[in-house]
């Protein structure tokens, strides 16, 4: 892997991840648990047309395949138009005060993700890092003058100006909006890479949709543990995206080797530092501070990593259906195990059944491999 090319990519992903966090902060600070809870919403709705975006658009791009479906072709009108019909929904039907400062958000942070895919693809990651310092220093700026009370806005205000400075960054940089042209001259004639990335964001949400009807409780333990691996697979975006820009026939042993070392190093950082961690106050609970978390945070984060590379080698491979069986399976099979286990499910056991879903996945890989 080119050394620069992962280091400006580590410091972008790592930059927008703690913006991330650092906005939910201030949210639930300055304007309450609830209003968190609608960021987390909106951050949800982005997800969902980023994956739309990933799979008609971003990953074909880095694979050279078929952009879009047949003769449609994403775009940015579109993009507009499904962040401003779910916040529609949202505001019908959740919470009425908010919808410019959700759209506004949803459509920067899409659109955000589309350029930064042009920037690394044409090998000017160096550009992606520097826009994501610029929108990191101007919100941080941002956040302290609303944290000392120096600046008064009520949650509307502080959400059109958080969208505001990510949109300022999106019209500077409009012309590589949604320019990317692959080589290829056939049309894509299905949806698999699309299917697949859906299926992800999937898999991504299934446990908090599993804990509901057991209460707020395990949910919050859920995400306090989520939270925990996130920060060890942080490296995980800026690596695995500089692998699929560089990934070809003649290196994809090289490409694997790659994705299992950082597998092991990330599950040897966290074993390591694990019971340190848990020893701090927002993750010092009885259910994750445990051997059971420990050895089921290894595996999730060793198998992640594999998951990942299998999955960008699958689809450059064309073996699109190979990759839509193993992610269905692992959902099918956590569903039909929480089904067996759920008259007696406590969070050890759902902790378990979640890093075996990373674990499920990646067998018909290597059934295909050794058959």
């Amino acid at each position: 892997m080119k050394i620069f090319d992962n280091f400006n990519s580590q410091v972008d992903h790592v930059l927008n991840s703690s913006l991330t966090f650092i906005t939910f902060i201030i949210i639930k600070i300055k304007f309450g648990l609830d209003l968190s809870g609608y960021f987390g919403l909106v951050l949800s709705i982005s997800a969902l047309v980023e994956t739309i975006q990933g799979g008609l658009y971003e990953r074909p791009s880095y694979l050279n395949q078929p952009i879009g479906y047949k003769n449609f072709k994403l775009n940015s009108s579109l993009i507009v138009v499904m962040c401003a019909a779910a916040n529609l929904i949202v505001y019908l039907y959740v919470y009425s005060e908010n919808i410019i400062g959700g759209t506004l958000f949803c459509i920067a942070t899409v659109l955000l993700r589309n350029i930064k895919t042009y920037d690394y693809i044409i090998d000017d990651i160096k550009s992606a890092r520097n826009r994501a310092i610029f929108i990191f220093s101007f919100s941080i700026l941002y956040f302290l003058l609303i944290y000392f009370d120096i600046l008064m806005h009520d949650f509307n205000s502080f959400f059109v100006i958080v969208s505001s400075i990510k949109l300022i960054f999106v019209l500077l940089n409009k012309s590589k909006i949604f320019s990317l042209k692959v080589n290829s001259t056939q049309k894509a004639e299905d949806l698999k890479i699309l299917q697949a990335s859906l299926l992800i964001l999937v898999k991504s949400r299934l446990p908090l949709w599993a804990l509901l009807p057991f209460g707020l409780g395990l949910v919050g333990i859920y995400e306090a543990f989520r939270t925990l691996v996130e920060i060890f697979l942080l490296p995980s975006k800026g690596v695995l995206n500089v692998m699929v820009k560089e990934i070809s026939n003649n290196n994809l042993n090289r490409i694997f080797k790659t994705g299992f070392l950082s597998g092991v190093i990330t599950t040897l950082v966290l074993s390591t530092t694990y019971n340190f961690i848990t020893s701090l106050e927002i993750y010092n609970h009885p259910e994750i501070r445990n051997v059971e978390s420990l050895i089921a945070g290894s595996v999730l984060v060793l198998f992640f990593w594999i998951s990942e590379t299998n999955s960008m080698m699958l689809q450059y491979q064309g073996e699109h259906n190979l990759e839509i069986f193993r992610r269905l399976l692992a959902i099918l099979i956590f569903i039909f195990m929480n089904f067996i286990f759920k008259d007696f499910i406590n969070y050890k056991i759902f902790i378990i059944l979640i890093s075996s879903i990373y674990v499920i996945e990646n067998i018909p890989v290597l059934i295909k491999k050794y058959k």
